[in-house]
């Protein structure tokens, strides 16, 4: 859909930023899809890939768990880009990140230490881009995988998910690169 630029917050959230990039950095996020959206709510990546030759959702390989570092200075708020976790574990945090496509201070704040908001959307346009990928159809392909209950999928028409899908039915990250500034 296009290029998403992101402002992360390395000075109020180091060890969170840090682990994003060990992921950025090893090319572990490219060709990864999105694998739950919930309209008005997140866009959640991060976490799986689709393997076109196979029809299969290998797991990106992670890395040990990083500490929370929720701050209320920096709210779940829309456009901002946080972090998933287990439910029953604060400091539980990998590989997974999401946008929040609304305002969810009021649950995500609060719930499980909070959730470590590392970035935001930078202008207009990257809003555009994530406001479009915000409004492809789910289904749920949980019997898949326990993860797709919410899995966005583009001009998916199929009976026999996911061997009749292609790379082009998924939301992708084709690659990320990285603008250093002081």
């Amino acid at each position: 859909a296009g290029d998403v630029n992101v402002e992360l917050f390395d000075k109020d959230t180091p060890q969170t930023v840090a682990n994003f990039y060990n992921y950025v950095n090893d090319g572990r996020f490219n060709n990864t899809i999105f694998h739950r959206l919930v309209s008005s709510f997140v866009l959640q990546g991060g976490g799986f890939k689709f393997d076109d030759a196979a029809n299969t959702f290998p797991s990106v390989t992670t890395d040990p768990a990083v500490q929370n570092e929720f701050s209320a200075t920096r709210s779940n708020l829309t456009g901002t880009v946080a972090m998933a976790k287990l439910g029953s574990d604060p400091n539980s945090a990998t590989s997974q990140f999401f946008f929040n496509l609304a305002d969810n201070s009021s649950n995500l704040d609060n719930q499980n230490g909070g959730f470590t908001v590392f970035g935001r959307l930078v202008g207009s346009s990257d809003t555009t881009v994530v406001n479009s990928l915000a409004s492809t159809p789910t289904q749920d392909k949980s019997s898949t995988n326990g993860a797709f209950t919410d899995l966005p999928l583009k001009n998916y028409t199929g009976t026999t998910f996911p061997t009749d899908t292609t790379a082009a039915n998924f939301l992708r990250i084709t690659g990320i690169d990285t603008v250093r500034r002081d």
